[in-house]
């Protein structure tokens, strides 16, 4: 019985079936039946990546921070939308779409999605497409969650050989500038650790040196006297 239940599980296997199991962005252990086909999306940076992977045509709605963008986006329409953004999602909308999943970044209101959506079935899986601390990684996600390992690690390969490109140029640089990076509200910069974060890798890959590269800086902005005593260069 054994034998032949080991046999059943290999079989499956082949065909397809074996359960897919990652974790998110977040470190939640997801486990899928099998690839997904029919997902909704927060954050343009991840549909950025869905597309580049080649499984755009499995995203069945967005938010209105990616539709509205009409030219770049034509594919979604921006009166079926999910929300807003990632911190105000429509979940009304979302369970009427019926998706089997929602994925969303890490900086959004994954922990009150997830209390929202399980009721109806539909999983909740944090990837941050923003992160390029970790862009191999978010990747590489996507291509389990679509069962397309073959076009995740073609973008994979494609970003490596581009970073190292930039990175081997950038050690040539002797005297790296400063930079005051002001983002959004007025004061409002680039802290490690916060969701700005990925502009703070950005300045350090491109040789950059950020006069706010702390992550003990507490709060949301910074004193503009500070900018001044630092002097930055850009």
């Amino acid at each position: 019985m054994k034998k032949f239940i080991l046999f059943l599980v290999l079989f499956m296997s082949s065909l397809g079936f074996a359960d897919i199991k990652f974790k998110d962005d977040v470190g939640r252990e997801i486990v899928l039946e099998k690839p997904l086909t029919k997902v909704v999306v927060a954050s343009r940076y991840n549909n950025e990546l869905i597309r580049a992977i080649g499984n755009i045509k499995n995203v069945i709605s967005v938010d209105d921070n990616t539709a509205q963008d009409r030219v770049y986006w034509k594919d979604f329409d921006p009166k079926n939308t999910i929300g807003k953004g990632q911190n105000s999602l429509n979940y009304e909308k979302i369970i009427e779409l019926a998706p089997e999943a929602l994925i969303t970044p890490r900086n959004s209101s994954y922990e009150k999605d997830i209390e929202q959506l399980s009721k109806a079935g539909i999983k909740v899986i944090v990837v941050t497409g923003w992160d390029n601390a970790n862009m191999p990684e978010q990747i590489e996600r996507l291509g389990k969650i679509f069962g397309n390992e073959k076009g995740a690690k073609k973008l994979i390969d494609f970003y490596n050989k581009n970073l190292n490109e930039v990175k081997k140029r950038v050690a040539k640089v002797k005297n790296k500038k400063t930079i005051y990076w002001e983002y959004g509200d007025p004061y409002t910069t680039a802290i490690p650790g916060t969701s700005n974060d990925g502009w703070v890798n950005m300045m350090r890959v491109a040789g950059g040196v950020s006069i706010f590269d702390d992550p003990t800086i507490k709060g949301k902005t910074i004193d503009p006297e500070k900018i001044l005593l630092e002097d930055p260069d850009l």
